[in-house]
C-alpha cells in the first residue's frame, strides 16, 4: 500500500462526519468494489477499525469496518469519530 493510497484511505475517513448517505451504503454501485479494497486494506496494514466515506454521481458510500475501541470491543460504523490528528493536512 503506497502512501497515496493510505492518504486517501484518512481523507476519506475524514468526510465521515460530513457525509449523509441517502441510502443503504450497500446499495451504491462502488459498494462491492469498494468492500474488497477496504478488506485488503486492513489486512494487510493490520488496522483494526476504519470509517470510509464516497461521494460519486451514484450517491454516498458511508461505511464503518472493524473496530472503534479494541479494549470495549466497539464496533466502527459511519457515524464512528476517530481522532486522526493532523493526517488530513496534505490533502487541503
Amino acid at each position: 500500500m503506497n502512501r497515496r493510497t493510505l492518504l486517501t484511505f484518512a481523507g476519506a475517513a475524514a468526510l465521515v462526519g460530513c457525509a449523509t448517505p441517502g441510502a443503504d451504503a450497500r446499495q451504491s454501485p462502488l459498494a462491492g468494489e469498494l468492500d474488497a479494497a477496504i478488506a485488503r486494506f486492513m489486512t494487510q496494514n493490520y488496522t483494526p477499525g476504519l470509517a470510509v466515506a464516497v461521494y460519486s454521481g451514484g450517491g454516498v458510500y458511508a461505511r464503518g469496518f472493524g473496530v472503534a475501541d479494541l479494549s470495549a470491543n466497539q464496533a466502527a460504523d459511519a457515524d464512528t469519530a476517530f481522532y486522526i490528528a493532523s493526517s488530513t493536512k496534505p490533502l487541503t
